[in-house]
């Protein structure tokens, strides 16, 4: 009776122990833009599985180094665009955390080169100019896959390229561009062009390392749920930052310039319509 009873003793410890675990999920403090809506959706997702968790920034980077970051074990988990190479070098979850609205991008150019994309603009006019992207960055390939040529720099210096004509114009998803924009007054020759929206089939993802195994089930299990109650839809639609886009961009009155993306794996894009944004639906 005695052993019984003490049984019954460590096997409530154990499990009150176990319950008070706190989940520690190292993740960069900065990622190249998106980061408060990224943290956001990771937040809900985690709550949705009742789990008590810790996010601990570890540091701001660029999307290159991100990726060793998971490789070597420095973080758990990063959120960028993806593309096939990405998804065989570290684990995805394949979860378009803005629905593919990333994929619809808008140019910061500087105001004097407006003129360049008042007309019918085509994809053979944006061939004939320089564009700007950040190092590591999965829409380098896209865009050079379209015969695009690109300027790669660190993302803190494109600004700059585009503001002293090194480069005509820096593509930026929707909820990017109106907001970085405003954060750097000082350059006040930029501007968002205001006929354009190139568009591409794009995801932005949640990804962990290989032996993260247990972590990356955990994320996908709370997105799904999210997505099923309801729940992620509304924390997208009534987002801030993805409202005031939406509202400011008037993406079905621009002129779209639609390019393939041959790098995104085969699995993302035949995710179900459920997981997509549609522009005239929406």
């Amino acid at each position: 009776m005695k052993r019984v009873l003490l049984f019954v003793l460590l096997l409530f410890i154990w499990t009150n122990a176990y319950s008070e675990e706190v989940l520690e999920i190292r993740i960069p403090s900065s990622l190249n833009g998106g980061d408060d809506y990224s943290k956001g959706v990771l937040k809900l997702a985690l709550e949705k599985v009742d789990v008590k968790f810790k996010l601990i920034e570890v540091g701001s980077m660029n999307q290159k180094r991100a990726v060793v970051g998971l490789k070597t074990d420095a973080l758990d988990l990063i959120w960028m665009g993806t593309s096939s190479k990405f998804e065989n070098e570290v684990l995805p979850i394949r979860f378009p955390l803005y629905k593919g609205l990333m994929g619809y991008r808008l140019f910061l150019i500087h105001q004097e080169n407006q003129k360049l994309f008042n007309n019918e603009t085509t994809l053979e006019d944006l061939v004939k100019l320089n564009a700007v992207q950040g190092l590591g960055w999965s829409d380098v390939s896209i865009l050079e896959g379209a015969g695009l040529k690109v300027i790669k720099g660190e993302y803190k210096n494109l600004f700059k390229f585009i503001n002293r004509g090194r480069g005509v114009f820096f593509p930026r998803g929707i909820t990017e561009a109106f907001k970085e924009l405003e954060e750097r007054p000082a350059l006040y020759n930029l501007a968002v062009e205001d006929n354009v929206v190139l568009h591409y089939p794009f995801a932005f993802l949640f990804f962990t390392s290989k032996i993260k195994v247990k972590l990356n089930h955990l994320i996908r299990k709370g997105l799904e749920i999210a997505l099923s109650d309801g729940s992620f839809t509304k924390y997208f639609h009534e987002n801030k930052e993805v409202l005031a886009a939406l509202q400011r961009a008037k993406i079905n009155e621009r002129l779209e310039i639609y390019i393939e993306n041959p790098f995104m794996s085969k699995e993302t894009l035949e995710l179900p319509s459920k997981y997509w944004f549609k522009p005239h639906i929406n």
